[in-house]
């Protein structure tokens, strides 16, 4: 799973006490698959400290990798244009990916 664009936890303006309408949160950890998330440092629409509390919590439960990137001065949807931010990004979902691939081709081998 590559996360660019997800929801961490509440919404501005609700409650503490309120239910979380939509949130990974609710979902056991332990049945993550390997998950790249990205986030920038300065999204104003969904707090830096949500995906920085799902990364911990994913690390702390999942048998699988959990890569959490963190982009200095990177806003909401960062990457909806080209640039060194965007590129690095994809560079690392690329070796993410090939990563966690090469690992399932190596897994295949040993069951053969």
């Amino acid at each position: 799973m590559v996360s660019l664009y997800g929801y961490y936890g509440r919404y501005y303006g609700r409650d503490a006490g309120e239910e979380i309408p939509s949130t990974p949160f609710a979902y056991p950890a332990t049945q993550a698959p390997p998950i790249f998330m990205a986030h920038g440092d300065r999204d104003t629409l969904v707090p830096v400290a949500e995906a920085r509390l799902l990364a911990t919590r994913l690390r702390s439960m999942s048998t699988n990798p959990v890569v959490y990137a963190e982009l200095p001065g990177g806003q909401q949807a960062f990457d909806l244009f080209r640039s060194p931010r965007f590129e690095a990004v994809i560079d690392g979902v690329v070796a993410f990916t090939a990563w966690v691939r090469s690992r399932l081709d190596d897994r295949r081998e040993i069951r053969h």
